[in-house]
């Protein structure tokens, strides 16, 4: 995935994987695909067992509200229950989002296929049902799951309709289970996520009732992201001061050819697994307590449509039916990709012991590499190099990278990177693409480092559980094993996947 050809350095080991179990804490989630609900089409248990081999401590799931409530004031938790049992007998951690969208909404509650998630908040007898559901899903759930989305993406409903729905919600759920959270989700935070965010709120009542605030990124260059999700947490948080900040959506095609958010640029597997890696340790750098991963799994379906939306997208009917390919698990073969191998060694090297620490630290680029400008003297973002620093209590950490968009293929450079107040003792450098170990090299007292377009991580020997072989297949071995055209692939008998949870 990369051309290193300045390193003829040996690996001294490799990553050694950590399962969930464990895994004591993290701030890295995923979010599972409701693969539960559809078993005829998905190998849910081993999916799910994948998603568990790569460590993810917590787990996003969607809750689809049709498919619990048959009858009116009748549910059927039987799917669900086999899930939650599942995740969290291995320590697993899961926050709720019971799905808002109308094709989610039972039809004798008023839903329909048609219906926007906007048009479904001003419907006050769709709202008296969601809030009976959601309260009957937190008692069935009271010990296992304690945080819960209300809704999905709301920036385009009206912050009055939303801020009703969370008083009206907030009174009997603070009543039962006083300690559970209740969570926000928006994305285009640039625009009218960040409006929708502050006028929600500037009304107190429903500022108060708001724990915590997710934010979903989709950036073709995650530090750009990162401006707006910071510049967005400052404007919330002079309504509400210290409120909680999760990134609690963002993912990467490993195909151009992809459904949902494909942005104007080529995509490559090596490319979504770089651009996971940075989003993930941006989050850091922006505050998140926890950041999620969208998705564990490919699915088939069709690109989110102007009625979901909005009216905000429209796509050429040519391209609008296909996989979405920001899955760390491709359909059809349900094979992990290059991306979900990074992640797994992301888990198995930084838990949640690991925090951003301030401190000095001085870099001189030696060698550019491909990244043409890096090491100037021009102040602009993707003219340095990007550098996190952390701490366990015990070892310190440092990731570096440039903030150009991922490629394939680089050249990397060369950085010397010195922080006046760390003295390492034994330090090694970490590939989270490959899981490799090196020794990390010190001229002149100053760490040096590939300068790479995602995170290169140089830690600690004794911070790193090291195994003597490689414990996961080559790039090669990898790509080998995955479908890399979709354009052959029969998708006769696959139909959209929201669509079938409706009418399975």
């Amino acid at each position: 995935m990369t051309e290193d050809k300045g390193d003829t350095m040996n690996p001294i080991g490799y990553l050694r994987p950590k399962h969930a179990s464990e895994i004591e804490r993290s701030p890295w989630g995923v979010q599972m695909l409701a693969v539960h609900y559809l078993p005829d089409e998905f190998p849910v248990d081993d999916i799910r067992e994948k998603t568990l081999a790569a460590g993810f401590k917590w787990v996003r799931l969607p809750v689809n509200w049709a498919r619990h409530e048959r009858a009116k004031g009748e549910f059927d938790w039987r799917v669900l229950d086999r899930e939650i049992a599942a995740l969290t007998r291995h320590g697993v951690r899961v926050f709720f989002e019971p799905t808002l969208y109308g094709d989610a909404v039972p039809s004798f509650h008023g839903g329909s296929a048609d219906a926007s998630q906007d048009a479904v908040l001003k419907s006050p007898a769709i709202m008296d049902g969601y809030c009976r559901f959601v309260l009957k899903l937190a008692e069935q759930y009271r010990d296992q799951v304690h945080h819960y989305q209300l809704g999905n993406e709301v920036q385009f409903a009206d912050p009055a309709d939303y801020a009703a729905l969370v008083k009206r919600f907030a009174v009997p759920f603070r009543a039962i289970h006083p300690e559970h959270k209740i969570l926000l989700s928006l994305t285009n935070l640039r625009t009218n996520g960040r409006d929708f965010l502050v006028n929600l709120l500037a009304d107190p009542e429903a500022a108060r009732e708001i724990d915590v605030f997710c934010g979903h990124t989709y950036e073709p260059c995650p530090e750009v992201g990162s401006e707006m999700n910071r510049a967005a947490l400052a404007a919330a948080r002079e309504k509400k001061p210290g409120l909680v900040y999760w990134m609690g959506e963002a993912g990467w095609p490993s195909s151009s050819n992809t459904i949902h958010n494909p942005h104007s640029m080529p995509y490559g597997l090596a490319i979504q697994a770089k651009g996971a890696l940075r989003r993930m340790v941006n989050d850091r750098l922006d505050s998140a307590e926890l950041s999620i991963y969208f998705i564990n799994v490919e699915h088939f379906g069709k690109h989110i449509n102007h009625v979901e939306r909005g009216g905000a997208r429209g796509y050429d009917p040519k391209t609008a039916t296909g996989f979405n390919t920001k899955g760390l698990i491709q359909h059809t073969t349900w094979q992990p990709k290059p991306a979900y191998y990074a992640l797994r060694n992301l888990n198995a090297l930084i838990d949640g012991t690991f925090r951003v620490v301030e401190g000095a630290i001085e870099t001189e680029v030696v060698d550019p590499g491909i990244f043409y400008g890096v090491g100037t003297a021009d102040p602009r973002p993707y003219n340095r190099p990007w550098l996190a620093r952390m701490h366990n209590g015990r070892h310190p950490l440092l990731a570096g990278w440039v903030a150009w968009r991922p490629q394939e293929l680089i050249q990397p450079g060369v950085v010397r990177v010195s922080c006046p107040d760390l003295a390492w003792q034994d330090p090694v450098r970490v590939d989270l693409l490959s899981g490799a170990v090196y020794e990390a090299a010190v001229v002149n007292g100053a760490l040096e480092m590939p300068l790479a377009d995602y995170p290169v991580i140089v830690t600690e020997r004794a911070a790193v559980d090291l195994a003597a072989a490689p414990q996961q297949p080559s790039y090669a071995e990898i790509r080998a094993k995955l479908r890399l055209t979709y354009s052959r692939v029969d998708t006769r008998g696959l139909v959209n996947f929201y669509t079938r949870l409706r009418e399975v």
